[in-house]
């Protein structure tokens, strides 16, 4: 029974995402770690001023929902959320052994590879009958060839390569327009003894991440907005055609 003044409801909110992309038969997936969550809601405010007698005041106004904004830190850098927040496509390189790739080397440069976390490579020149040594000639750095001037490859040297790969996941940038998305929140509520709090975004449209920091001294967010967008196809009267949220 709530007492004379009413019923403690705190909220300090928690939990975790979930999406999939809007009409599609596929399960909903995680965002992984999301260290805030945020609603916004703006609004298109008209007001009638009256005019019949000195310093009459609003007589009249209307307020009509302009936006509704769903902004969200995370903290994951899965190639799902690269590409959410990139406008890209992600996919999934299976590992290699006896790659081959071929390179022109310059000298006291770094050549970009095609792959990273690369082992076992193998540097030989045009012909395939002279094979670099490593250290001398050239160095392996995280994800290309640093070619060493007082070594045995030649400025513009054209290179062949051998070389093994693990998987990785490779983020296409801005190929994709902002996709539509159905977002489930899987939460709770840490103020009331974690009960359980759910929030369905039926049409959500990310935008493009604004700002990301590639080099960082502290750990890094892809800080995203998104439209929470009118679904017309939920027509039932009662039931909202952006979000819902339940509660215990």
């Amino acid at each position: 029974m709530a007492g004379p003044q009413g019923t403690e409801l705190s909220y300090i909110g928690g939990g975790s995402f979930y999406a999939r992309v809007k009409g599609s038969a596929a399960g909903m997936l995680p965002l992984g770690e999301v260290a805030a969550a945020n609603i916004k809601i703006s609004e298109d405010k008209r007001e009638r001023r009256g005019h019949q007698s000195p310093g009459s005041g609003v007589i009249n106004a209307i307020r009509r929902i302009q936006s509704v904004e769903l902004s969200v830190k995370l903290g994951t850098f899965s190639a799902d959320n690269i590409a959410k927040a990139l406008f890209g496509s992600a996919s999934v390189v299976t590992a290699g052994t006896g790659v081959t790739e071929t390179v022109t080397g310059y000298e006291e440069a770094l050549v970009p590879l095609g792959k990273t976390g690369i082992t076992n490579l193998v540097v030989k020149d045009v012909t395939d009958t002279t094979t670099y040594v490593a250290g001398t000639d050239y160095d392996l750095v995280r994800s290309g060839l640093w070619v060493y001037a007082a070594g045995a490859i030649t400025d513009a040297s054209v290179l062949h390569l051998t070389y093994d790969h693990p998987a990785q996941n490779v983020v296409q940038a801005l190929v994709n327009a902002g996709l539509e998305y159905e977002i489930f929140l899987d939460g709770f509520n840490e103020a009331q003894s974690a009960k359980a709090v759910g929030v369905n975004f039926h049409r959500v449209r990310f935008g493009p991440v604004a700002d990301w920091g590639l080099i960082n001294d502290d750990y890094a967010d892809i800080d995203l907005n998104a439209d929470v967008l009118e679904d017309s196809t939920i027509v039932t009267a009662g039931l909202s055609k952006y979000l819902k949220v339940s509660y215990v």
